[in-house]
């Protein structure tokens, strides 16, 4: 697995993605922007190229799946293309035509495009898109993206004009979905003073993992911050964790994870969290519309075990 957002999981592409790449490759309406439909031949060689990039470039188009069924949905991912005498990173998409119009291509770009912020350390990523293709132009715009200029490709024959979309690095990152590395995870938490979990890095990898959601925060290549909730999306969600290292504390980093979270699931009644019992985290998360269970005429029941008591 390449990252995964809430309802997507990206991956590499494998030899037995041929038959759900035909579904889009060989569709004449979804390939509109190509002029045609791939042949046979075509099909094998976009395999082929995109399994090329990735041991080249380190990255490539990827496969969408949907994360809850593992069906194939289409391709996002980064590649190199050339702009304006240089090679810029550029997010593309195709999606199967019966599973257009679910905001399934913007919200694969959105994470691509993150991580070739923090991942790869671009400091602007582009789109380029053919002129005619409405549909592509608003996920870019969708994505942060504005227009910076225009080129024309030659392709199948066929002068096809494009424009160059582009989004810059912001100063602060959030990203939903992609999972920081082993090290950088235990030396966030080790930062601020969660060494139980800094002590047992495997461990605490796979937590993370598996969690229903995970929002991060980046300055730079910094991990700065990280929020993950677990729950099972429809009835309940628990935030397990919200730290944000002390350098950073009081800047709205630890708020706009929190409130990403949410947001992703506001179909979820019941939105569950332990804190410290300080007036500071009584204020910060009353103020993010959460209350003691008390007040709601509930009380809490915690249990400890040793192994997983938090130091």
């Amino acid at each position: 697995m390449i990252l995964q957002t809430r309802r997507l999981r990206l991956r590499e592409l494998e030899e037995t993605d041929l038959d759900s790449l035909r579904l889009i490759l060989q569709d004449a309406q979804a390939m509109t922007a190509y002029a045609h439909a791939f042949s046979e031949q075509e099909v094998r060689d976009w395999l082929d190229k995109q399994r090329r990039r990735y041991r080249e470039d380190g990255f490539g188009l990827w496969a969408v799946e949907d994360r809850e069924t593992g069906e194939f949905l289409g391709q996002t991912g980064l590649t190199y293309q050339d702009w304006n005498g240089r090679r810029v990173v550029e997010v593309g998409y195709l999606f199967r035509r019966d599973r257009w119009h679910k905001g399934y291509a913007t919200e694969a770009a959105m994470a691509c495009r993150d991580y070739a912020f923090s991942r790869l350390g671009c400091e602007a990523v582009y789109s380029i898109i053919r002129d005619t293709n409405e549909a592509s132009r608003r996920v870019a715009l969708r994505n942060g993206m504005r227009k910076v200029g225009a080129i024309v490709k030659h392709y199948y024959g066929i002068d096809m004009p494009h424009d160059v979309y582009e989004v810059e690095r912001p100063a602060m990152l959030y990203q939903v979905g992609i999972i920081p590395g082993l090290d950088q995870l235990a030396e966030l938490y080790a930062s601020v003073g969660w060494t139980h979990y800094a002590q047992e890095p495997e461990r605490l990898l796979a937590a993370v993992a598996g969690s229903l959601c995970v929002v991060t925060a980046w300055q730079g290549e910094e991990l700065v911050g990280l929020a993950r909730a677990v729950g099972d999306g429809i009835s309940i969600l628990y935030v397990q964790d919200l730290l944000v290292r002390e350098a950073f504390r009081r800047q709205g980093i630890g708020r706009a994870m929190l409130e990403q979270i949410t947001a992703a699931y506001p179909q979820v009644r019941q939105k569950v969290l332990l804190a410290d019992n300080t007036p500071q985290a009584e204020g910060f998360y009353r103020a993010l519309g959460f209350a003691p269970a008390q007040e709601g005429g509930m009380v809490c029941f915690v249990r400890m075990d040793a192994r997983e008591k938090r130091q």
